[in-house]
């Protein structure tokens, strides 16, 4: 008589594992893509190109918005903005 309440609290805890198994999935995917994009965008905003400068530095705001990014992310991408920036600075007054 248990048998089939067992069986379906079973499956239940099963459905719920396989459920939090992929969100951690997709979660780890979307972050993945994210630092990949970011990482172009971090290159963009370095190339000597005042063009692509401006569009690396453009889409590392826009990068930075996004709720994937963990603090020691924010930090390092907002490090590379400063330096870039700053760079670009030291270019234009050479």
């Amino acid at each position: 008589m248990l048998a089939p309440g067992v069986t379906a609290v079973i499956a239940g805890v099963a459905v719920l594992v396989a459920w939090w198994t992929l969100a951690q999935r997709r979660q780890a995917d979307a972050r993945a893509h994210w630092w990949d994009r970011t990482q172009w965008a971090i290159d963009q905003a370095l190339d000597p190109r005042e063009e692509v400068y401006r569009v690396g530095l453009a889409v590392m705001e826009v990068r930075a918005r996004r709720r994937l990014m963990r603090a020691e992310e924010y930090q390092a991408v907002a490090a590379v903005w400063e330096q870039a920036r700053r760079h670009r600075r030291r270019q234009r007054q050479s």
